[in-house]
C-alpha cells in the first residue's frame, strides 16, 4: 500500500514538474542562461569519436525506431501469454509517441543552432529521453523488476541516451529535464494501471 502511494506521489510530482517546465520554456526566459551554458560546455568537450558514437545512439533510439522496438516487445509479451503486460506496454508507448508529437507541435521550441545533426521537429521535450525512460522503465518493471543488473543497465542507457542529445547540441537542458519529467509521469502511470489491473 505504501509503495502504491509513493508511486502516485511520484506520478503527480513528475506531472507538475513537467507542466512548470513547459510553462517556463514557453512563456519565460528564466532558463536561457543555464541552457546556453550547458550548450557551450558540450561544444568544449566534443571530439570525433564520441560525436560519431552519439550519432549512432541517436539513430538507434530515435522515437520512430522505439515504436518498432515496442511492437516487437508487445508481440513477444503476447506470445508469452503475458497479455496484460503486452497491452500496458503497447498502450503507454503509443501514448508516449502521441503526446510527444502533440506537445512539440503546440509548444514550438526551436533547437540550438549549433546542433551536430539535422532534426526536423521541435525541441521540447526530448523525445529520445522521454521514450527511453518509458521503454526501459516498463521493460524492467514488467519483465525483470527483481534483476538488479537489468535495473542498472536501464538507468545507464537512459542517462547515456539523454547525455548524447545534449552532447550533439540537438537539445537544450530544459528539453532533457522535460523529457525526464514526462517520461517519469508516463512510466509511473503505466505501472499504476498495471497494479490496478492485477487487483
Amino acid at each position: 500500500m505504501k509503495k502504491s502511494k509513493k508511486l502516485i506521489y511520484v506520478n503527480i510530482i513528475s506531472l507538475l514538474i513537467f507542466i512548470l517546465l513547459l510553462i517556463s520554456v514557453r512563456f519565460s526566459s528564466i532558463f536561457t542562461s543555464i541552457n546556453s551554458f550547458v550548450n557551450s560546455l558540450m561544444v568544449s568537450i566534443q571530439n570525433n569519436f564520441f560525436t560519431s558514437f552519439s550519432k549512432v545512439i541517436g539513430i538507434i533510439f530515435d522515437t520512430n525506431l522505439m515504436i518498432i522496438f515496442s511492437l516487437i516487445i508487445v508481440a513477444w509479451l503476447f506470445a508469452r501469454s503475458s497479455k496484460k503486460e503486452s497491452i500496458i506496454f503497447g498502450s503507454v508507448m503509443l501514448t508516449d509517441a502521441i503526446l510527444l508529437w502533440i506537445i512539440k507541435k503546440l509548444i514550438v521550441i526551436q533547437r540550438p543552432l549549433n546542433s551536430l545533426v539535422a532534426e526536423t521537429n521541435f525541441a521540447f521535450p526530448s523525445g529520445h529521453t522521454t521514450s527511453a525512460i518509458v521503454f526501459f522503465g516498463l521493460l524492467t518493471y514488467l519483465i525483470s523488476r527483481k534483476n538488479s543488473k537489468m535495473i542498472y543497465s536501464s538507468i545507464f542507457m537512459i542517462l547515456l541516451i539523454s547525455f548524447t542529445r545534449l552532447y550533439l547540441n540537438v537539445h537544450w537542458l530544459t528539453d532533457i529535464l522535460g523529457g525526464f519529467a514526462l517520461g517519469t509521469f508516463l512510466l509511473t502511470l503505466g505501472i499504476i494501471l498495471f497494479k490496478k489491473w492485477q487487483i
